[in-house]
């Protein structure tokens, strides 16, 4: 088949291909490449190998093998994108060998050329619709109703697996590396039609270790903010639900942590609290240092495009929806 043998731009196309991550485990399991369905056809000892023997060797004939076996589960009718580091040696070679039967491409570039992709996808312009609101009012809840109504949106807790706080993983959830990150958000961002409105929430620039790029976080600052207001019964009712029982070592950690910020005597009190598991009584306490934190009141802003109450976060939707629809 006489076609390119490579493509360097991935975003907006993806969909077109069967994409393959053919770098070795090792390192597929240092940076994953969310975009690329691993291979899994080499390990970082087998690649030195090759590297240094050639595919005319014993350890090359046993690779050649394996990417013979690859045409098993190529998709009938779907062009191949292989992902690889320089300098692309099983890359190159799963390309000669089946660039006469089946389409085959390589992406140019590896995982920089990639990262520099993603910053094209953050710096486009995007109608965010940005939830706010004190700790526990409920904006994750209300995402995730409004993504059931099949709206578009960006949790970036979710992509980031951390809950953006310093009680964010009490789970103790692994995160993705920076890198990871970046292409999964990067991924949500362009899968979006950008003339409809995107729905997230305020977010603080890092959740946990993964950072949120400055460009797309000062598009967050300026986008259309919804304040959401819940009572306070309400707001420790539902944090209460959110983290009690899950991990009070790491949760009597985090008050720690924030120890001389809350400070000495009240911290101790939420402590004394958490041991004997009354857990209202902590979140009664930890929500008085939230919404007195200068840390937290920048959701706090002069104009919002509405306000609602967000006891019921199905009929918050359809209040929002419907006056989204109305103008």
């Amino acid at each position: 088949m006489n076609h390119p043998k490579y493509i360097q731009t991935l975003f907006g196309q993806r969909d077109a291909f069967q994409c393959l991550d053919i770098r070795d485990l090792n390192t597929i399991h240092s940076i994953p490449n969310p975009l690329f369905e691993p291979s899994g056809i080499c390990t970082h000892s087998e690649l030195q190998k090759l590297r240094r023997k050639g595919f005319s060797s014993e350890i090359g004939s046993e690779l050649m093998k394996r990417v013979e076996k690859l045409s098993q589960h190529f998709y009938p009718n779907t062009p191949i994108l292989l992902f690889d580091e320089a300098p692309q040696l099983m890359a190159q070679a799963i390309w000669q060998h089946f660039r006469a039967q089946h389409p085959v491409y390589i992406y140019k570039g590896g995982i920089k050329k990639l990262l520099f992709e993603a910053e094209t996808v953050f710096s486009r312009h995007y109608d965010f619709m940005v939830l706010c609101g004190p700790t526990g009012v409920g904006k994750t809840d209300l995402l995730e109703e409004l993504f059931k109504k099949s709206q578009q949106v960006l949790n970036l807790e979710s992509l980031a697996n951390h809950q953006g706080s310093t009680f964010g993983n009490l789970r103790q959830e692994k995160q993705a590396p920076q890198e990871t990150f970046l292409l999964k958000l990067a991924a949500k961002l362009d899968s979006f039609n950008p003339g409809l409105p995107i729905f997230t929430e305020s977010e603080k620039l890092s959740l946990g270790k993964n950072m949120i790029p400055l460009g797309l976080a000062e598009q967050l600052e300026t986008g259309k903010m919804i304040l959401l207001r819940l009572s306070n019964k309400k707001r420790v009712e539902r944090l209460v639900a959110q983290y009690a029982g899950i991990n009070d070592g790491m949760l009597a950690d985090g008050v720690n942590t924030l120890k001389f910020r809350i400070g000495k005597e009240k911290s101790a009190t939420i402590l004394s609290h958490l041991k004997r598991k009354n857990y209202t009584s902590v979140a009664e306490g930890l929500l008085a240092y939230f919404d007195h934190s200068e840390s937290y009141q920048n959701a706090y802003k002069n104009e919002f495009y509405t306000i609602l109450d967000n006891s019921n976060v199905q009929k918050s939707a359809e209040e929002l929806l419907s006056k989204i629809h109305s103008i």
